[in-house]
């Protein structure tokens, strides 16, 4: 199967995806359109036909019911109680009940701004191009559940000697359809396939000024070419990895104790656990503390993560 291409927002707040083919626009017309893309509301009910998009019906109440085009709503309603002939007065008020706190991926951009409370982290790093072609590692705003990031913010602010493309790609856990043997512009229910599958699923030119936002389950990669071979050429970008701040945000020591072991012994004084000979101390540490690191490494991490800060934004 083909994976419909990755929806971006960047400067403006504009909205494209590369080649869409007949089939992925039958795919958006019924998804919930988080991005304000006229081009994508026009699109008829009858594309609800499709097997994929009978799928995502299920899951569509996650996002903005107020931002569903009338034939996404209609789907959903169909979904639900199978009658094709609602009435307005029934459709409206199938949506007041679905109405509630928009999970959908702006979420983290659109409310906490409204609300001045954005959280994020930061990091400059610059990229040097090699005479030949080049590209980084595939990467994505964060993996660990517990940063809460919901999208990253690239800002490509220098770029010398260097042609620049933003390369995307997506992964899912599995899938149950492929073409029609009929017609290959048709998906059709089959034997499921659970192995994961990754697919690229667009680019974007990166330009200087250039602000791309990115959602966290999208993996990226940025490539590099030199537009003269003879001279050196970079790329710098700025990277906000944005925090849902509505859903913990980021975490501190209040919350979560300190990974030095040094740190979890002090917290612990006064507590049944002191009173423990040392040898069981050390066996109830070593169950419970897994995350701790003890304190030559910690300064070797730290000094690592450090170290490799400096070098990304030279």
């Amino acid at each position: 199967m083909r994976f419909p291409e990755t929806s971006l927002l960047w400067e403006g707040w504009r909205t494209k995806s590369i080649a869409y083919s007949a089939l992925e626009l039958q795919y958006m017309a019924a998804l919930c359109s988080v991005l304000d893309a006229p081009d994508w509301r026009s699109t008829s009910s009858r594309r609800l036909a499709s097997p994929l998009l009978c799928q995502e019906v299920d899951h569509i109440r996650d996002s903005n019911p107020h931002d569903w085009t009338p034939n996404t709503a209609r789907g959903v309603y169909h979904a639900d109680f199978g009658n094709d002939d609602e009435t307005c007065a029934a459709l409206r008020t199938h949506l007041a009940s679905l109405a509630g706190p928009w999970s959908g991926p702006l979420h983290t951009i659109v409310e906490p701004m409204r609300c001045g409370s954005i959280e994020g982290r930061t990091r400059v790093e610059s990229l040097h191009a090699p005479p030949t072609p080049w590209a980084t590692e595939w990467r994505r705003g964060t993996g660990a559940i517990n940063e809460a990031v919901r999208l990253s913010a690239l800002v490509f602010y220098d770029l010398v000697n260097v042609e620049a493309r933003l390369e995307l790609r997506e992964t899912f856990e599995r899938a149950n359809t492929h073409p029609s043997p009929d017609d290959e512009a048709t998906e059709v229910f089959g034997r499921e396939i659970s192995e994961k599958r990754t697919q690229e699923t667009g680019f974007l030119t990166a330009h200087i000024g250039r602000v791309v936002l990115i959602h966290t389950n999208v993996a990226y990669r940025v490539t590099l070419r030199r537009v003269d071979a003879t001279r050196g050429g970079h790329c710098n970008v700025l990277a906000w990895h944005l925090v849902d701040a509505h859903n913990g945000g980021l975490l501190s020591t209040a919350e979560v104790y300190p990974q030095q072991r040094a740190w979890f012994l002090e917290a612990i004084q006064g507590t049944r656990l002191t009173a423990l000979p040392t040898d069981l101390l050390e066996l109830v540490l070593l169950c419970v503390g897994a995350g701790f690191e003890d304190d030559a490494t910690f300064v070797d991490t730290c000094r690592g993560t450090r170290d490799d800060i400096v070098r990304r934004s030279m």
